[in-house]
């Protein structure tokens, strides 16, 4: 049934979910002492017992040369999702980002492989996430340059937009490289002094763990961390037989705005950054490869009649504009590599 389905390009399960706006106040410290909690005793062992059960049906899922392997339609909805990210445990003050509308679609695909020869047709289920009007804002507290007539909520970012497409083998084409490729909207951000201030401390405080005077969980038993250890183990000797992995994101335009002074807050300095490239590859054996790349970069002085401090140069020597054109040298290329 499975095989005849892939046939005609249908999936055999489907999935639907439509979840409207949550709220969810995130406090890494808390949430860690969660975690640790279920990691213990009978609760850590049921557990791990799960997660390698997990693990076992998505390498069946994703096993090469399984030509039934399962293919699952996805069909989600979700309504603009609130994070909180406070800068203590029981402070209003702190980070907000609205995630904005969330869709998640994917449909089955035969493709003639690339290369020498056109080689033969790869069953591929094509996923496609798209990501609307994303904010983040900053809860200040009165006093700190925040507006009384939004009630201390200072906008930083404002409606980006993101678009995700995962291409990944289906049954006998498991063994393809799975790819990753995205793209975003101009990305502008807004920070003043005291946004900045806050970002920093809730990094430091929350997302650290600086600012929680609880004690760190005790760690699992020996019974559990050997089990733990014992199925990275399993895993990791059949880390070859997995499909390469290939990310690669663009950004066409990203500009942040520095503000300094607290009541009448005016711009300090503008920082202009065109076409940002990200490009992440992981190989079966383990080896993996990390590539940034931007084509433009200018920094101006608001104080200054906008003069610039900074200014990107063509191959010829001459200056780049405020919108380069296609096609221009990037001008900054940074590339790491582990084997």
């Amino acid at each position: 049934a499975r095989a005849a389905a892939r046939a005609a390009l249908r999936c055999d399960t489907s999935l639907r979910l439509r979840m409207s706006s949550v709220r969810v106040s995130y406090w890494h410290p808390a949430v860690m002492r969660i975690v640790g909690y279920l990691q213990e005793g009978v609760l850590g062992a049921l557990m791990s017992a799960t997660a390698s059960t997990v693990v076992q049906v998505a390498r069946s899922v994703l096993a090469d040369g399984a030509e039934d392997a399962s293919a699952i339609a996805l069909d989600i909805e979700v309504g603009s999702p609130l994070v909180l990210l406070p800068f203590e445990p029981d402070s209003s003050d702190g980070l907000r980002g609205d995630l904005g509308s969330i869709a998640v679609h994917n449909s089955l695909e035969r493709r003639t492989a690339a290369g020498p020869g056109g080689g033969g047709a790869e069953l591929l289920d094509c996923i496609v996430v798209a990501i609307e009007r994303m904010q983040l804002s900053a809860l200040l507290p009165e006093g700190e340059g925040a507006l009384e007539a939004t009630g201390g909520l200072s906008q930083m970012i404002e409606d980006v937009s993101l678009r995700l497409s995962v291409e990944r083998g289906v049954g006998a084409s498991a063994g393809r490289a799975t790819l990753i490729s995205g793209s975003g909207s101009e990305l502008v951000c807004t920070c003043s002094k005291a946004q900045y201030d806050l970002l920093m401390g809730v990094v430091s405080r929350n997302l650290a763990g600086g600012g929680d005077a609880a004690s760190a969980p005790p760690p699992a038993a020996g019974g559990e961390t050997e089990l733990v250890e014992r199925e990275c183990e399993a895993a990791s000797t059949e880390c070859d037989s997995l499909p390469t992995l290939s990310f690669r994101f663009e950004l066409p335009l990203a500009m942040l705005s520095m503000l300094g002074g607290a009541d009448q807050p005016q711009q300090l300095a503008l920082v202009t950054m065109h076409r940002l490239r990200l490009t992440y590859e992981r190989c079966g054996d383990g080896a993996t490869s990390l590539e940034a790349a931007l084509e433009a970069l200018m920094i101006t002085d608001a104080m200054n009649d906008g003069q610039r401090l900074l200014s990107s140069l063509s191959t010829e020597g001459g200056l780049i504009d405020d919108s380069p054109a296609e096609g221009n040298d990037e001008i900054v290329q940074l590339q790491y590599l582990r084997s």
